[in-house]
């Protein structure tokens, strides 16, 4: 396990010292629910307690037993893992992971554990069958669940369940992180600050669609530095990348960031992004007030969980942007 999300987890203090426990006394419970909010390193949490439970090497997660080894490269019989994040899971593929439980373990070690990310996405119609094999639990298998809320897991099963809480990861820690592994400060500021999630951030870096979104924010903040035609180049080009609310969610993410900066200048106080330096610098000294127009930037992501009119209303934070220009 990379040495870097290990400490990410550590930073998950008594989760963490729940697994530690367990390991050192030998003695895991049948069933864990892990909870945490969008962001939290969920599955990473699940994977490493999966681990602990089949480790046989003399500390934590050892990373060097054949079982430790073989989980990572998907390669140990007795651990499966059905992820129903973006993928439908169906009554069948239940069935399956019920019958390939009941039989006797492959490696002599006995154990057989199995992970359901997002429980809470699969209907409960389905997660039915599977009732009966969590409520009388065998011997040696060990059942791990994620959910982003315990109250949208059946009260059946999460009742039976001890459930570890996950908090989110500061965009500071995180920063930190991918600084670690090399990223420069401009992209872990920027990036540790849209996810609280290590594995979020890596998959948007090398995510098109957030790229060009990016790109977008850095071309319009030059633009109302030193042009006139940033409405204009935002109606003419940026919608063509601002398509729904979670696009508008990212880039008006990004866009409050820089204007955090441009308050930070203003206020003769060190900035962050040094990429958007210059044209920082000269919005700093033409906007009268950057705290009013950052409080309408998070006023306008507010109205996106209301399916608010996406054009209509960053049409209408330009429009104010552009007054609060001297």
């Amino acid at each position: 396990m990379n040495q870097q999300i290990r400490e990410i987890l550590q930073k998950q203090t008594i989760p963490y010292s729940i697994i530690e426990n367990s390991f050192n006394n030998k003695s895991f419970l049948h069933a864990y629910l892990i909870e945490g909010g969008a962001g939290t390193p969920l599955f990473s949490f699940a994977f490493f307690l999966a681990k602990a439970i089949l480790c046989t090497g003399e500390t934590l997660v050892c990373d060097k037993c054949s079982q430790c080894l073989r989980m990572e490269h998907d390669r140990y019989p007795d651990f499966q893992i059905i992820n129903a994040e973006k993928n439908t899971i169906n009554r069948e593929q239940l069935e399956d992971l019920q019958d390939v439980f009941s039989l006797k373990a492959v490696e002599p070690l006995g154990k057989k554990v199995y992970i359901i990310h997002h429980i809470d996405n699969i209907p409960s119609n389905t997660l039915n069958i599977l009732l009966k094999f969590i409520e009388e639990p065998v011997d040696e298998i060990y059942a791990i669940f994620t959910t982003l809320s315990k109250e949208k897991v059946l009260p059946t099963i999460s009742s039976r369940c001890q459930v570890l809480r996950l908090y989110e990861v500061s965009s500071k820690d995180l920063s930190e992180q991918l600084i670690n592994e090399g990223w420069d400060e401009d992209e872990s500021y920027i990036y540790a600050n849209v996810t609280s999630n290590l594995e979020e951030a890596k998959s948007i870096k090398t995510d098109d669609g957030f790229l060009k979104i990016k790109d977008l924010v850095f071309d319009l903040i030059d633009k109302l530095a030193f042009s006139d035609d940033a409405l204009y180049y935002l109606q003419t080009y940026g919608y063509l990348y601002i398509k729904d609310t979670q696009t508008c969610r990212l880039f008006l993410s990004v866009f409050s960031l820089v204007f955090k900066d441009i308050i930070l200048i203003k206020n003769n106080l060190p900035f962050r992004i040094k990429a958007l330096e210059k044209a920082n610098m000269k919005l700093a000294e033409r906007f009268i007030n950057p705290e009013e127009i950052y409080s309408s930037i998070i006023i306008t992501t507010s109205y996106l969980s209301i399916n608010a009119n996406i054009s209509l209303l960053l049409d209408s934070l330009f429009i104010k942007i552009k007054g609060g220009l001297k």
